[in-house]
């Protein structure tokens, strides 16, 4: 089952009115962004933070029973609305904005790969941040950029943990699979667009 997070979607999580926001101003149906989670998978997540500003909206989930101030796996959405930045170019700078503003021993941004999804240009890459100098904690962050019509889309997993000196990371080799499995089937559609449509029987994510 998707969970479809559009634009108001988001919105809404941000504490914005839930109605679609083409059902409020007569707006025509937006670009969407779905992510693959069963109804279940979804219980265990809550939203750690979130934040919107001219162009740009934001959501990071943490497990249920962690924080955003002290958690170990973390999703993060991002949306950049009307964003005509290359992708290669965007994904690049998100290395300077993730040394900037967290500083490691060794950071290093890997590209895993990247591939046309429903007709949309995609840019995965890895991460890696063997000791945080603020915190003293080992990250590893899977990132996948889509360049949308509307946005440009960047879905995140995370983990922290303990430091770690290995560059192929710090997860188990399963969770790791999980996660590859997870991002590949992330998708963006267009219901304006008859080759981009959205599928059936989506729920709207939180």
């Amino acid at each position: 089952m998707w969970l479809r997070i559009a634009i108001a979607a988001i919105a809404a999580a941000c504490g914005f009115s839930p109605l679609p926001l083409q059902a409020q101003t007569g707006m025509p149906p937006a670009e969407q962004l779905l992510l693959p989670f069963s109804a279940e998978e979804w219980k265990s997540w809550k939203v750690g933070t979130q934040g919107k500003r001219p162009g740009f909206t934001m959501v990071e989930y943490v497990p249920k029973a962690q924080t955003i101030q002290d958690w170990d796996r973390m999703l993060t959405v991002q949306i950049f609305h009307n964003s005509s930045f290359p992708l290669p170019l965007f994904m690049m700078g998100m290395k300077t904005a993730f040394e900037t503003k967290q500083p490691c021993e060794q950071t290093k941004l890997q590209a895993v790969g990247g591939k046309k999804i429903n007709g949309y240009e995609t840019s995965l890459h890895r991460l890696i941040c063997t000791r945080n100098k603020q915190n003293g904690k080992g990250e590893f962050t899977l990132m996948l950029g889509i360049q949308g019509r509307d946005a440009l889309y960047v879905v995140q997993r995370a983990w922290r943990g303990a430091a770690y000196s290995d560059d192929s990371g710090p997860l188990p080799k399963a969770e790791l699979r999980s996660w590859l499995s997870f991002l590949e089937k992330i998708q963006v559609c267009d219901p304006r667009v008859p080759q981009q449509a959205c599928p059936n029987g989506l729920q709207r994510g939180r």
